[in-house]
């Protein structure tokens, strides 16, 4: 009997495998995107990294057919979680590009929530796509938990910051396993490599703050993305 359990889940992780989008790439706020950057396509995946010795695990998953993008976020060391969710406003479809609203930092203890607006278009003839976007810029609630700071004080400069809430980024794919991204968010430019060595499952490989604009403790992160078709 444990053989043909063992069986039947090594065939559905087989059929995972060759169905699974590889959208799904959370990033590190918690909306799926590049960087730090939302993208106005909405999908769904599990990701995980780990930065300034705080683990961040991120659930994402869609609705009525890519409509509405829906997600949580865990960051142990505030010991909660925080929501996102992405609504599609206009659908790609020849020159026009899509649309979307979102907010993410809901329930956030340390950020108010954070409100936005981002358009996304893919160039097939160049393998790229683009991304600008405008958001309304959640205030500061707690200053020590925002982890990746050298001091509270960068915290506190960086959260009550007027700059830094127009974004815009891209992704470039090169190689049918690999893209680089690039991204203007908040007052930092950061860069990134996506390595998909399975339809399910993305690597990012990401380099943040290359300008050395803020006062961070850690500027490389392992971000790690599964995608179950969801």
């Amino acid at each position: 009997m444990r053989t043909y359990v063992n069986n039947v889940f090594g065939i559905f992780l087989l059929i995972l495998l060759f169905v699974s989008s590889a959208e799904a790439n959370p990033n590190l706020l918690g909306p799926s995107g590049l960087i730090y950057l939302p993208s106005a396509y909405p999908a769904g995946g599990i990701g995980y990294y780990s930065l300034s010795g705080n683990k961040i695990t991120r659930f994402n998953t869609t609705f009525f057919n890519g409509a509405l993008e829906a997600g949580v976020l865990r960051d142990k060391l505030q010991g909660g979680y925080s929501y996102n969710l992405k609504l599609p406003v206009l659908e790609e479809s020849g020159m026009m590009p899509q649309i979307a609203l979102g907010i993410y930092n809901y329930n956030n203890p340390a950020l108010e929530k954070t409100n936005y607006i981002v358009v996304s278009k893919f160039i097939d003839s160049f393998g790229l796509t683009l991304h600008v976007g405008y958001r309304s810029k959640g205030d500061l609630k707690d200053a020590a938990r925002l982890f990746n700071y050298s001091t509270i004080q960068n915290a506190i400069d960086d959260a009550k910051s007027d700059s830094g809430k127009t974004f815009f980024g891209f992704e470039y794919s090169f190689m049918p396993m690999f893209s680089i991204m690039g991204e203007k968010f908040d007052t930092s430019y950061n860069a990134g490599i996506r390595f998909n060595p399975m339809p399910m499952l993305s690597i990012d490989y990401d380099f943040l703050d290359i300008k050395k604009t803020r006062n961070l403790k850690e500027k490389k992160v392992l971000n790690f993305n599964l995608s179950f078709g969801f």
